[in-house]
């Protein structure tokens, strides 16, 4: 089971010495095999799946598939505001 935890701002290095196989994926985000509490994790989702995708129209039929169940972190991948 993946799952992902997202570091507090400011809280990166607590995180990641808190969390015993976790590996940086992103920014803030921390991936990691095993469920572990933490003290320092702006938020936490338990059993991740990535959805690798080919195009815009695969990655809406997958998220659509899912329902509701899902949520994005894009801290690169996403509209800038002008």
């Amino acid at each position: 089971m993946t799952n992902a935890y997202l570091a507090a701002e400011g809280f990166e290095a607590q995180l990641e010495a808190e969390l015993k196989d976790a590996r940086l994926l992103h920014g803030r985000l921390y991936i990691s095999e095993s469920a572990q509490p933490s003290a320092w994790a702006a938020n936490i989702w338990h059993d991740c799946l990535e959805l690798p995708v080919e195009s815009v129209g695969k990655a809406a039929q997958a998220l659509r598939d899912i329902q509701r169940n899902w949520a994005m972190y894009a801290p690169l991948h996403h509209r800038a505001q002008r």
